[in-house]
């Protein structure tokens, strides 16, 4: 079912943590600007958070209601971002001078997985 989202961005990735919480990431369109929706209605809406005027997230990851990763470019250069308040703000965990990241995932633990090209794994904890 086609539901109203943030039209300020074009959403590549998508986490749920219940049936009801979800978040939403995306990439930039001619605005320049990166938009994170969140849903606390199992997706009935959708609310933009953060947005950053540079670069583009391409995956997230979360492990509860306020803890989460995400994947971002910008340029030649990766970020790994997390936050703690359910997506509000972000903060830079890990820069990848060569963008080699492809997906993020987490894991009951609340420890989350980054996997890339060549073999590359990063773990993080909350």
């Amino acid at each position: 079912t086609p539901q109203d989202s943030p039209r300020n961005s074009g959403l590549r990735s998508l986490c749920f943590v219940d049936t009801l919480h979800g978040w939403a990431v995306g990439t930039p369109l001619p605005q320049g600007i990166t938009a994170i929706a969140a849903t606390s209605d199992g997706g009935a809406t959708w609310k933009s958070l953060a947005r950053q005027s540079k670069g583009s997230f391409t995956r997230v990851a979360f492990v509860d209601r306020l803890h989460g990763w995400a994947i971002a470019n910008y340029g030649r250069r990766q970020f790994v971002l997390a936050t703690r308040n359910g997506g509000v703000s972000w903060q830079t965990e890990k820069v990848m001078r060569t963008p080699c990241l492809n997906a993020i995932g987490s894991a009951a633990s609340g420890r989350v997985c980054v996997v890339g090209w060549n073999g590359a794994i990063f773990t993080t904890s909350r």
